[in-house]
């Protein structure tokens, strides 16, 4: 995912547990998603991106599709802090699919990172919203 800033001032992106997902079926309905983890890692500032006006940041998050038996296949996409993100039971066909990135925590509030208290300063430069790409098709084919 590649977001541009399109605002006057720098903007901090953050790529911890900011990337949702979403599959649309063939019949037009969005797929839910499960989340599986066995660890928690936590966020550190190296997950802050700066990006100054009319730059982009690009995020390409670990993602595995793979084929299980029965012509079903499985997506796995890391979701940042030691989780995935897990839709199974995939048949050949055509989707839709797109990211979006979803940051909503209080810039106001002081948030500890591994220990560390990242600055009010900082908090204030991190875009906090949602931002979504457009669908694009994935067309599943029997392998």
């Amino acid at each position: 995912m590649k977001i541009t800033n399109g605002t006057p001032i720098p903007l901090y992106f953050s790529g911890y547990t900011t990337l949702i997902p979403e599959l649309r079926e063939p019949d037009g309905k969005i797929r839910e998603w499960g989340r599986n983890s066995n660890i928690l890692i936590l966020p550190s500032e190296s997950d802050f991106i700066l990006a100054l006006p009319g730059e982009s940041v690009t995020f390409f998050p670990y993602t595995i599709l793979f084929w299980r038996k029965g012509n079903q296949a499985e997506l796995t996409i890391d979701f940042g802090d030691g989780s995935i993100w897990v839709s199974g039971g995939l048949k050949p066909d055509k989707y839709q699919f797109r990211f979006s990135y979803q940051k909503n925590i209080d810039p106001r509030s002081k948030i500890i990172y591994s220990g560390e208290a990242i600055e009010q300063m900082l908090l204030e430069m991190v875009y906090f919203g949602r931002v979504e790409t457009p669908f694009v098709e994935l067309h599943l084919a029997k392998p």
